[in-house]
């Protein structure tokens, strides 16, 4: 058995959907993958045996933060150390481009192997399968006129420019909340799930997910645990931010306290 990494380019795209699919990360479609592989600031690395591709991973860029992400093996080839292999190879490719922050979101199955990389959970998130929402649409809730307010809302959040990423998205309307200090949250519809919310308060965050359904990936630090449970939601299952040697700036986004810093992605 030969086993061997290489880059991975867009004739893999349909084979990489397939893996995810069947790793069960099937929140990357290969319409979405294609995406991925056409965006300048996305890396990704595969794993063979015998020249046959059985495991991917990718690597995303934003200024000096580097996010792995999709990090997957089929289950036949699983517990070879492939996935191990190929973390610890994107950070690498991440550290050699200069970034000085590696963050990816990890699954409880997936805890140990990142630890045994040097990387640190950093906060911790719960996904709530919400019910059919019987609110009707905030008053002060309209369409989004432009991705400016929200490039700058998104930037204050979340601590990252993340501007080329969502040029690239397709122009799909959104929601966006404002009250007396102007812009306090929006909800883009982005090809992830059911969308993305950044807000400045969680106040903001329950008005737009009060016209959400299905599941959503929320901050446990928020305190919405006993919403979502009034709100009918349904838990499921739970994931962490891990940081490579626990270097994570992004729990202070925003010049806050990291509990009111409102992420939530579907």
């Amino acid at each position: 058995m030969v086993v061997t990494t290489a880059p991975l380019e867009r004739p893999h795209a349909k084979c990489v959907s397939e893996i995810l699919t069947i790793a069960d990360l099937s929140s990357a479609p290969e319409f979405l993958v294609n995406w991925f592989f056409s965006h300048r600031d996305v890396r990704w690395l595969g794993a063979f045996v015998n020249a046959t591709l059985v495991g991917t991973g990718m690597l995303t860029v934003i200024g000096k933060t580097a996010w792995l992400g999709n990090i997957a093996v089929l289950p036949a080839w699983r517990g070879r150390g492939l996935g191990h292999r190929l973390t610890d190879e994107l950070t690498t490719l991440a550290l050699e481009s200069g970034v000085e922050v590696v963050l990816l979101i990890a699954t409880a199955d997936g805890e140990p192997l990142y630890r045994s990389l040097d990387f640190e959970v950093t906060d911790t998130y719960t996904e709530w399968l919400l019910p059919a929402p019987e609110v009707n649409l905030h008053p002060s809730m309209g369409a989004m006129a432009s991705t400016a307010p929200d490039l700058m809302l998104d930037r204050w959040a979340i601590g990252e420019d993340r501007r080329r990423l969502w040029e690239a998205l397709p122009s799909t309307q959104g929601w966006a909340w404002h009250d007396a200090n102007g812009l306090a949250a929006f909800w883009h519809p982005t090809l992830l799930h059911h969308g993305l919310i950044v807000s400045r308060t969680v106040s903001a965050l329950m008005t737009i997910l009060n016209r959400q359904q299905g599941a959503w990936v929320i901050r446990d630090g928020l305190g919405l645990t006993d919403w979502c449970v009034r709100r009918g939601a349904r838990a499921g299952e739970h994931t962490s931010r891990m940081a490579w040697r626990g270097v994570d700036p992004l729990r202070h986004a925003g010049g806050i306290s990291a509990g009111l810093i409102s992420y939530a992605c579907g």
